[in-house]
């Protein structure tokens, strides 16, 4: 098994680099100078602080003929967070999911399908999604400020249902004064209990030569990220045939049977994670003459992954479970579909197996974007941009993964299921999830010879991507009272997503236990969820060794594995992907209604797509090509219209079309095969894309000047939406392990099929708001404070639903129930409070959203909806200038140690799943030259 290829120069971006290096390129810019490119020039990098952050980011806002939100970094490397996707919670209408409690993914306006740029360019994913780079693959650090845009313009790539997030880096030409900043950082993870380094840099400066002014700007970042969360689910299940009033239980008054809703299997996981990210971002520009401007831009990076999931899995074969003790459970009911419905809230369990495992869920991308391009302005009335871009990806990701069975050590044959150790447990719902242990439990979980390894599952993933784009656009200015100028251009893109897999799994029990199994076993950490002390959990455990298991070559020996596995012709699979773009974008810059400014664009795009998709099919037991393909042309009408009703008001209306292609793991004509029962996920190649309609209007009132108030509303109108279907038994998995087999059992289960669909789409709509305001007119010291706030309201309406348990129903009827879109809250906030005076500053930031919606149908909810409860996080930040090169930086991340909850079947649901995430404090140095 090799890891993934070192970082490495694209073909493309090694031929950009040697034609730059070896030709001249003569000056062929029209006599006559225009200083139309100046006019369109608006970056800033000068900006050292929190108020001048947001007077910048405002002004940038302000100025722009669509609707879009602007972040700046308030100094070199200081986004107001360290990960990209904690900065965007700061905007108005974006909520974003955790990991391990860092940063993961964003959703903007109730999709997290969003198109991720860098400097306006496309970036490769890390596996097989499509929105572009991971934000926890490219530090903030690199980034100078953050543009999202909302309702997107002719001119802008197609690919974002809810937002396009251009990240841009700093640029030479633009500078006005060098920079020199080193910036020294430690970050502490309160249950991971250890710290995480980090150092960058960003260097750059402009210089006037004979052949014209050249713009260099450097940055580099190395970062380790070490954290923690635990995690426990109890799955829910229902039991009927009893009469629950004997046992003192919300029957129904009578003698007859009743059902409710019980704790069945459930799985407890310590997760650590270790991040590693190194990263390097520079810019060269070359200002040729006042006509003609030329660059070169690279973006590179190196993320490691390292997190090792030390878990049990805990069941109940073969045992009567909570039946034993009902006379001293006690019970909760909710309401679903007029229905009172029983669920145990506490109870002891008997007859619990354990299996442990270690999780292994390494990943290691190598990402880089090359660009190269130019401007020229061939005379007064037109300009000429052209932009050659390549992205490249490389990811390896291994999981080996050793599952252990806790066993009688005094057995006549430890190798056995049947020599299992069973351990009553006490279940809890009524405040936090607990499943624990019972009193008289007396076993030793931390002896090497109660364990036998029950099965191994050895696999690892190759994924490669790469976007190319080539694209020349032109500007025609001409003397009008209405429209200022033509923009229109081309831009062809070739992508592509490959994936090769290794799978081999050990047959049950083969034969790994005690003396032998030992070497390869580490203890668990004794302290799981330590936030809620007054419950019973289990901990301390034992689990496999990742540092022993990352031996190989000696552990598929012991296991009579093979040493050198071949990739899984069955899981191949290969999307590209040829797209050709024209657009044409009128601008508007006219005076209505007297002396009132309006100013916009109204234009179209058209795309046409070329879609192949290759893979393999087992028929009869042996796997055959499959290439499908498909090709489609769609046209992308947009206008966006600025009216200023005044010096400080303005009033936006934006409507356009927009466009998002499935992810490339969704059109795989191929399966993913996993190696136990659990269902198996397909893809169709034969997916639409997603389409829709929306459109935008709001007033900004700007009254100061870092001040200001907006309120909108959007409507949008989504269509084939891309959502899960789930086939029973729809197809043999030939490497799927049934957990109740015997020992010695081969692989083979037929499982359920999971299959991304086309549905009919659905409707969002919403209301935003936002104020920012410095109380500068406050007597001294209260002068340096500011706020800064948003309120979202989303209501989605999605023709998709769920049929209802049979349980819940009524006699003799199909209860079909409404679902909403994935990510969707309906109301989130932010507030952010901050203060800056004589160097201190000072921001803490609370945020709110609803419950959502995570998946349609999954495993932990018995193949029914799975809901992430409300939450809220408080973080803070402060740093102080010790003079004009120095200053200290400390941070806190959820400073009020929030779990994440969630549940099953509906939003008030029975609480299935707690996660308990690190709470994170950065200290931090930034040296400024």
């Amino acid at each position: 098994m090799t890891k993934a290829p070192n970082l490495k120069l694209s073909k493309v971006a090694k031929s950009c680099f040697l034609a730059l290096s070896i030709t001249s390129i003569n000056s062929f810019a029209a006599e006559e100078n225009s200083d139309k490119r100046k006019d369109k020039e608006i970056e800033v990098i000068e900006v050292t602080g929190i108020k001048e952050s947001l007077s910048s980011a405002m002004n940038m806002k302000r100025s722009t003929d669509n609707i879009v939100e602007v972040i700046n970094s308030e100094d070199v490397g200081k986004l107001p967070d360290n990960n990209l996707a904690e900065v965007l919670e700061n905007i108005t209408g974006i909520q974003i999911d955790r990991t391990s409690g860092v940063g993961s993914s964003v959703s903007i306006r109730g999709s997290d399908q969003n198109r991720v740029e860098v400097n306006g360019r496309g970036t490769a994913p890390a596996e097989d999604a499509r929105g572009g780079i991971s934000f926890e693959d490219l530090p903030a650090s690199l980034i100078a400020s953050v543009v999202v845009t909302k309702v997107p313009t002719a001119d802008m790539v197609e690919g974002s249902l809810g937002g396009t997030i251009d990240l841009k880096t700093y640029r030479g030409l633009s500078l006005s004064k060098p920079i020199r900043s080193i910036t020294t950082k430690a970050e502490y993870a309160e249950n991971r209990d250890e710290w995480g380094p980090s150092i960058s840099g960003t260097f750059g400066d402009k210089f006037q030569t004979d052949f014209g002014e050249i713009g260099v700007v450097f940055s580099a970042n190395h970062q380790v990220q070490k954290v923690r969360e635990d995690s426990l689910n109890v799955r829910v299940g229902t039991r009927g045939g009893i009469d629950l009033d004997q046992f003192g239980g919300p029957g129904d008054g009578t003698s007859a049977p009743d059902t409710y809703l019980r704790p069945t299997f459930a799985q407890q996981f310590f997760s650590i994670e270790d991040r590693t990210t190194d990263a390097f971002s520079g810019s060269i520009e070359w200002q040729a003459n006042d006509d003609l401007k030329l660059f070169v831009d690279a973006t590179l990076t190196r993320a490691e992954t390292d997190r090792r999931g030390h878990g049990a899995f805990l069941g109940q074969p073969g045992a009567r479970g909570e039946r034993d003790h009902l006379d001293s459970a006690t019970f909760d009911v909710f309401t679903a579909n007029g229905v009172s419905i029983p669920i145990i809230s506490s109870t002891q369990v008997d007859g619990i197996q354990l299996r442990s495992t270690n999780s292994s869920l390494s990943r290691e991308t190598d990402t880089d974007l090359f660009a190269l391009g130019g401007e020229w302005i061939i005379n007064d009335s037109l300009d000429m941009s052209f932009e050659l871009s390549d992205s490249e990806s490389d990811t390896f990701a291994p999981q080996f993964s050793l599952v252990t069975q806790f066993q009688n050590p005094d057995a006549s044959n430890i190798n056995s299921a049947g020599s299992r150790q069973r351990i009553n447990f006490y279940y809890d719902n009524t405040g936090d999830l607990a499943y624990g242990p019972a009193d008289d439990f007396t076993g030793d979980l931390s002896d090497p010879n109660s364990y036998a390894v029950f099965v191994a599952r050895d696999r690892a993933s190759y994924f490669e991507n790469s976007d190319s784009a080539q694209k020349i656009d032109f500007s025609w200015y001409f003397n009008n009272n209405v429209f200022s100028n033509l923009e229109f251009g081309l831009r062809t893109s070739q992508r592509d997503s490959t994936r090769d897999r290794i799978v081999q799994s050990s047959a049950n029990f083969p034969g790994l236990a005690q003396g032998d199994l030992a070497p390869f076993l580490s203890q668990t950490p004794t302290d799981f969820f330590d936030f809620n002390s007054g419950a019973s959990y289990l901990d301390g455990f034992l689990t496999g060794d990742p540092s022993q298991l990352k031996n190989l070559e000696e552990i598929r020996s012991a296991l009579g594995i093979s040493l050198a596995p071949d990739p899984d012709r069955t899981q191949y699979f290969g999307v590209s992907e040829d797209t050709l773009a024209g657009y044409a974008k009128l601008n508007i810059d006219t005076e209505i209604f007297g002396d009132m400014q309006l100013t916009g664009n109204v234009g179209v795009r058209v795309v046409q797509t070329e879609q192949t998709a290759d893979g393999f099919r087992i028929n009869n037991g042996v796997a055959e090509d499959i290439s499908e393909k498909q090709d489609y042309t769609e046209t992308l009408p947009s206008m966006s219209l600025v009216l200023a009703v005044s010096e400080e008001t303005l009033v936006r209306f934006g409507a356009a079309k927009i466009l998002r292609r499935p992810d490339f793991g969704d059109l795989s004509p191929t399966v993913n095969f996993p190696l136990n029962s659990n269902p198996v996920q397909g893809g169709n190649p034969q997916l639409s894309p997603t389409t829709a309609k929306q459109y935008d209007l709001s007033v900004e009132h700007y009254y100061g000047e870092a001040s200001y108030f907006s309120a909108g509303i959007f409507f949008k109108d989504i269509d084939e939406v891309v959502g899960s279907e789930v086939i029973v038994d729809g197809i043999y998995n030939p490497n799927a392990i049934d957990s109740e087999a015997p020992e010695g059992s081969e692989p083979g289960n037929l499982v359920d099929l999971i299959l991304p669909v086309n549905q009919t789409g659905g409707e969002i709509k919403g209301i935003e708001l936002a104020v920012q305001h410095t109380f500068d007119n406050l007597p001294s010291p209260l002068d340096g404070l500011g706020l800064s706030a948003n309120y979202t309201y989303q209501d989605g309406e999605r023709d998709a639903s769920f049929t209802l348990p049979g349980f819940l129903q009524g006699e003799g009827e199909t209860v079909e129930l409404d679902l909403n879109f994935r990510n969707l809250s309906e109301n989130s906030y932010n507030i952010t409070v901050f203060y800056e005076k004589h160097g201190f500053n000072a921001r803490v930031r609370y945020t709110y959203r609803d419950a959502f919606l995570r998946e349609e149908a999954i495993d932990l909810a018995n193949g029914l909806p799975f809901y992430q409860d409300d939450r809220g996080q408080l973080n803070a930040s402060v740093s102080y200038d010790i003079n004009d090169s120095f200053s200290v930086t400390l941070s806190g991340v959820n400073l009020t140690k929030e779990t994440f909850d969630e549940r099953a079947i509906f939003e008030d649901g029975p609480l299935v799943q707690q996660r308990d995430a690190d709470r994170r404090y950065v200290l931090g140095v930034r040296a400024r030259f």
